[in-house]
């Protein structure tokens, strides 16, 4: 062991953290640094899908990401079109857009409190998973309390955009013509899991982006940590 590495490890059991060294290099960081790098990098990514999504056509203006009309809609769609509904298609597929834009812009204390809740002793592994295995883990532990919590606010944003209320009316006039059957009685639960995939794949081409580019990152945690996985 040399010198430096040394004065790392006697650093680390003086801050009371179990020391990590990289295979490659010289540098190392303590399990803690890891834990807030994986909750700087959630945070980091949180904010940048909050803001490409949560704003007016983050969801419309984008082909990637706009949401589509539920499904017996969308196979509906000729056959509605035929009795008149393409209007109301439309204005319902703007709406349901709209929602999710109004639901994200408002998801930001959501996540943050999950991300600031995350506490794990595997956080190395994590790290050290694939191009996206911080993100998969912040999904795996967070989707399903995010949901009970993203609803509400999506039922409030369908409501205000009106898509509850086409929705409504559309799935009336496709049960009469054999369509949509067995469809949930309201848009705000499409509209909530496509928002969360949507808001969770935008966080995880953040985490890309900090992993191809660790030095660009904005704290002294992410470069360091980031930059010796």
């Amino acid at each position: 062991m040399n010198n430096r590495q040394f004065n790392q490890v006697l650093f680390t059991l003086i801050a009371g953290g179990p020391l990590v060294l990289c295979s490659t290099t010289a540098a190392a960081y303590t399990q803690f640094q890891a834990r807030d790098a994986l909750r700087q990098s959630l945070q980091a990514g949180s904010n940048f899908a909050v803001k490409q999504l949560g704003t007016l056509d983050g969801f419309w203006g984008s082909e990637k990401v706009r949401i589509p009309l539920p499904a017996f809609l969308e196979q509906g769609r000729r056959l509605l079109k035929t009795f008149g509904q393409q209007e109301r298609l439309e204005a319902l597929h703007m709406s349901v857009n709209r929602a999710a834009e109004s639901a994200v812009s408002q998801a930001l204390p959501l996540l943050k409190n999950a991300v600031s809740s995350l506490s794990t002793k595997d956080a190395v592994n994590i790290l050290k998973g694939g191009n996206t295995a911080v993100t998969d883990y912040f999904e795996s532990v967070t989707r399903e309390p995010l949901t009970a919590q993203f609803l509400p606010t999506v039922q409030q944003a369908t409501q205000q955009s009106k898509a509850a209320e086409q929705y409504a009316q559309l799935l009336k006039t496709a049960q009469r013509f054999g369509v949509g059957q067995h469809q949930p009685a309201t848009v705000a639960e499409h509209v909530t899991l496509s928002a969360l995939n949507s808001l969770y794949a935008t966080v995880a081409e953040a985490e890309q982006q900090l992993r191809a580019n660790p030095g660009q990152a904005a704290t002294r945690v992410l470069r360091q940590v980031f930059g010796n996985l």
